[in-house]
Parts: structure tokens; sequence; C-alpha cells
């Protein structure tokens, strides 16, 4: 597995994580609405005194749908400084055997502006090494939606809700391509 595969995978299990907490937490509260004695305890939590009321169960799921959110939010900060990372690699794999000093001078500007391109640019670069176009389309899907989480501008509208655990697929499937490298069956 590469790195950029485990962070992804890191981001998500501690997504896993919070929500199933979160699902005990909501879980327990209930039981002990019904039953005061039903087992669980929230001794020394926010919910040892919580009652299945509703702003309490409001509560809890907007915290889940607050970590689904942020999950998204992190695995494309990850997998955005993968692919930039990427694009400057290839550049000083050109500054390793510049053509001439034009061409090193070039190279240097191009690596030193990647890191200011936009984003959709920089995916736009990556075709070359992703079999599924479609892929990239999609990334850009949960590129808007991360947009959205980070800025929540009202002028614009809500986009689809994107899931973690298929972002965190789809962005595998593309870190994998990402760390692979060209394929022999594009042209370089």
């Amino acid at each position: 597995m590469t790195y950029a595969v485990e962070q992804l995978d890191a981001i998500w299990r501690t997504w896993r994580l919070q929500h199933d907490a979160l699902r005990v937490v909501l879980r327990t509260i209930r039981r002990r609405a019904v039953d005061a004695k039903a087992p669980g305890t929230l001794a020394k939590t926010l919910y040892e005194e919580a009652e299945a009321a509703p702003p309490c169960e409001r509560d809890i799921l907007t915290c889940q749908k607050t970590a689904a959110e942020f999950a998204v939010l992190g695995m494309w900060a990850f997998f955005e400084r993968r692919v930039l990372q990427l694009l400057e690699q290839e550049c000083h794999k050109m500054l390793e055997q510049p053509a001439n000093p034009f061409n090193a001078a070039v190279t240097a500007k191009v690596s030193g502006d990647v890191e200011y391109w936009k984003i959709d640019q920089a995916l736009d670069l990556i075709k070359p090494l992703v079999d599924d176009a479609g892929l990239l389309g999609q990334a850009k899907q949960i590129k808007q939606f991360r947009d959205w989480v980070a800025h929540r501008n009202p002028s614009k509208p809500t986009p689809p809700q994107t899931d973690p655990g298929m972002a965190r697929v789809l962005l595998k499937q593309l870190a994998r391509a990402l760390d692979t490298g060209p394929h022999p069956n594009h042209e370089d």
C-alpha cells in the first residue's frame, strides 16, 4: 500500500470511529429514555444527563454530518497535496537534465508556480495517468463539495452530498494511479 492510500484510509477510519461512537451514544441515550436501568454508561461525558430529547438527537445527528463533511474535506486536502507534489516532482525531473538555460528557467518557473495553480488545471494534467477519465470528473465533484464545506458560500448552490466512503474509494483509485505513474498504453 502506498503512503497516499494509507493516509486516505487513516482519515476514513478516523471518521468511522467518530461516526460509530456517536451512534453508540445515541443508542444509549435512547435506551435510557425508555429504561433508566438500561445497560451502557455515559458517566463523565457531555451526555451523562442527556435524555433522548429531540435537541440531543439533533445535536448528535448534526455532529455525525459535520464529521462526514470534514472527513471528505480532509481526504480532498491530502489528495490535492499529492497531485501538486507529483507535478512538482515532474518539474524537478525536467531540471535534472535541462536542454539549455532557457529550458531550466522555464522549468524552474513552472515548478515554483505549481503550488498556486487551480486544482482543476492540475487534475487536467494528470489525465494521462488515469485509465478512466470519468474518475477525474467525479474528483471535481468531490472538490466542489469540499469547497462548499470549507466556505459555505450562500450565493452558490449546495452541491450533492458526498459520502466519505465514496470519496475514499474514488480518491484511492486516483492516488494509486498517481503512485504508479504513466501506463504503457498512454502516449507521452
